[in-house]
C-alpha cells in the first residue's frame, strides 16, 4: 500500500507567539500508476473535508513508483541465480524507478535489511554484502551463485 509520514513539524518564533505560519513536511510514497499531481489533488480534497485553514503544496521531490513491468528479464535472471523467485513490493523509494522511467530496465537488489536504512545506527552485515557480491557475479555471468 502507500504510505504516507509527517516528517517535520515547523512553526512560530517563542512559545508564548501565535505563530503566522507552520510548515509541515510529508513524504507520501506513490504507487505505480499514481501521479504526485493526483495524490496531492486527493490528499488536498481530503484535508478541505476537515480544516478551513488554507494551504498549498509545494513538491521538494517527486520519486515515481517502480512499476513491476520493464525489468523482467533482469528480474527472472536475478531470481534464478538467488534461487528464488519471490517478487515483493516495498514501500520505499529508489533511484530505480527513475531511471526506468527514462526507459532503462531496472531492478532492485542489495545487502541489508530496510528496518536498519536511513537510521541513526544504519548497518550492513559484512556476511549479506559477500553473498550480494556473489549474486551479483552469478547476474552477471548467467549462473547461480555459489
Amino acid at each position: 500500500p502507500a504510505t504516507i509520514s509527517i516528517g517535520t513539524i515547523v512553526g512560530g518564533v517563542s512559545p508564548n507567539t501565535v505563530p503566522d505560519a507552520c510548515r509541515v513536511s510529508v513524504d507520501r510514497r506513490l504507487l505505480p500508476g499514481e501521479t504526485s499531481q493526483q495524490v496531492m489533488s486527493d490528499l488536498a480534497a481530503e484535508l478541505r473535508k476537515h480544516s478551513e485553514v488554507p494551504f498549498e503544496f509545494v513538491p521538494t521531490l517527486v520519486c515515481p513508483a517502480l512499476a513491476p513491468t520493464g525489468g523482467e528479464q533482469f528480474v527472472k535472471q536475478l531470481a534464478k541465480v538467488i534461487g528464488d523467485e519471490t517478487l515483493l513490493a516495498v514501500p520505499f523509494g529508489t533511484d530505480a524507478s527513475t531511471i526506468q522511467e527514462a526507459g532503462i530496465p531496472a531492478v532492485v537488489f542489495g545487502p541489508g535489511q530496510i528496518a536498519q536504512a536511513h537510521t541513526k545506527d544504519e548497518f550492513v552485515e559484512l556476511a549479506q554484502v559477500h553473498r550480494a557480491a556473489e549474486v551479483l557475479a552469478g547476474f552477471l555471468l548467467g549462473e547461480p551463485a555459489k
